[in-house]
């Protein structure tokens, strides 16, 4: 083997995609949080919002990952309407939103948390799938 290559022993810790399932709870703030599945250092690799129940009225929902269950944040999604069933995907511009990013790091102890940005959730049913992996040395 050339000097400049590694071996891929990183892709043994790929993990690949995880289902993390949502309802509009009482129709306003935090829809819902998980724990990282992992339980160590993960990277977001993509993240996709599948909305199977519109919200009943117009809404928005962000999605990102915080220290502390039930913290808002719009690293993923910013301001994503949800007033249309469909999948939406955290790698396109239209969909992510201003603060939106393509990739992101989760800590072992953070939290993802789905919340209304703007508007009524009432009646949103979906799920989100993360394809994560593993960055611990």
């Amino acid at each position: 083997m050339p000097t400049n290559e590694t071996q891929p022993a990183a892709l043994e810790k790929q993990h690949g995609m995880f289902r993390f399932d949502f309802t509009e709870g009482d129709g306003a703030g935090v829809i819902a949080s998980c724990a990282n599945p992992l339980g160590v250092d993960a990277y977001i690799k993509r993240a996709l919002l599948v909305v199977t129940t519109p919200s009943t009225a117009a809404a928005t929902v962000d999605a990102g990952v915080a220290a502390a269950i039930g913290t808002s944040n719009d690293q993923l999604f910013d301001g994503k309407s949800v007033a249309t069933a469909g999948v939406f995907d955290n790698m396109n511009d239209t969909d992510n939103g201003t603060n939106g990013l393509v990739g992101l790091f989760w800590d072992a102890d953070n939290f993802l948390t789905i919340a209304e940005a703007s508007g009524d959730v009432t009646g949103l049913v979906g799920f989100m799938l993360l394809d994560l992996a593993d960055v611990t040395p």
